[in-house]
């Protein structure tokens, strides 16, 4: 079911990354450990699959070959693009460091990047900003040359997952990508100063006025939902508004959580969006959906929803070994009726 979750937010199959651009490279004299020699630089960019499982300690998956319960195997890709060229740069004395960035590539949630001697670039970070700044040398031990050269984000086994129906091309979907910014910082969300993020009521005002939409969700890592709510309130300390603070027997609780959205751009004048914080979601990304179209569409009753052809199952293989094999499987795909109703906002620096 955990896998299930994954695969509905971040599935996979028919919006591969492609091929990584080459990365933009500054060296400084300072600001880090690097010695003086020549560096090279590889990034690799990742679905959520690829970056859900990927950590700079146990690398990062390529292509994926997998054994079956009934003794068949199925080959499928990782979650990470085809990686990039290798872009050189020299670093003078023993204090320097290095800016790199990419093009942010649609579609892409993470970003791993290698570095090292040509020849000997091995993982050193793991971004969900388009940028890094390396100070230091890896502390991984996957080496670039180990992902080969092919594209393997999609995975052919998989289905769609919301994230990936909002990346479509030609699908209505709205995504907004942040500016790259400073590297290894990137764009955080901006403060209205009235109670409000900019980037939020840009993508609800396009979806108001291209479709007369309304989201009522947005999914956001943790990382989001603290950034939200210091912007709301950092941003409203003029605003017309009170807060009442209780104590009892000498205990007093703090802590404010922001946990919804005033959408301005609604057919009610003004609506409400929850604030749901997703296991899965990936810091650095916004997913907003919707529930319930305000105008009916022939034949549609779910915006979104789960076909299932076989409901959750269980086979008990026939015994083979001293041990007893079962397994436990599921057989559906995601149905988006209406992609319009999806938006992502995504490479947010955290600030």
């Amino acid at each position: 079911m955990l896998g299930e979750e994954a695969m509905i937010l971040g599935g996979c199959t028919s919006t591969p990354l492609g091929t990584t651009p080459t990365p933009t490279l500054s060296a400084s004299a300072t600001g880090g450990t690097l010695a003086a020699q020549t560096w090279s630089v590889f990034c690799a960019a990742m679905t959520l699959d690829g970056l859900m499982n990927g950590s700079i300690a146990g690398g990062i998956q390529g292509q994926i070959t997998r054994t079956n319960a009934d003794g068949t195997f199925d080959t499928f890709g990782g979650g990470v693009a085809g990686k990039s060229t290798s872009q050189p740069i020299a670093t003078t004395g023993v204090t320097g460091s290095i800016n790199a960035s990419v093009t942010p590539v649609t579609g892409a949630l993470g970003y791993a990047w290698f570095w090292g001697a040509a020849g000997a670039e091995v993982l050193g970070a793991i971004t969900t900003i388009n940028s890094v700044v390396i100070t230091t040398t890896p502390t991984g031990t996957q080496t670039a040359s180990s992902l080969g050269t092919n594209d393997n984000s999609a995975n052919v086994l998989a289905f769609d997952g919301l994230i990936s129906q909002v990346n479509i091309p030609g699908s209505g979907s709205y995504v907004y990508r942040m500016a790259s910014g400073t590297p290894g910082i990137g764009t955080p969300l901006t403060s209205d100063s009235a109670g409000g993020i900019i980037e939020i009521d840009t993508v609800l005002k396009y979806m108001w006025d291209n479709y007369r939409l309304s989201p009522d969700t947005m999914w956001v890592n943790s990382q989001e939902a603290l950034n939200i709510s210091r912007k709301i309130l950092s941003g409203s300390q003029t605003a017309a508004q009170r807060f009442v603070f209780e104590s009892s027997q000498d205990v007093v609780g703090g802590g404010i959580m922001v946990r919804t959205y005033l959408n301005r751009f609604s057919m009610q004048g003004g609506s409400v969006i929850d604030i749901r914080v997703h296991p899965n979601m990936p810091a650095g990304s916004i997913l907003m959906t919707t529930k319930v179209l305000p105008y009916p569409l022939a034949g549609v009753g779910n915006v979104n929803q789960i076909r299932t052809r076989q409901d959750y199952y269980q086979i008990e293989w026939p015994l083979r070994s001293r041990r007893y094999e079962y397994g436990v499987y599921a057989d559906e795909v995601l149905q988006c009726y209406f992609p319009p109703s999806l938006a992502l906002i995504t490479n947010i620096g955290n600030g």
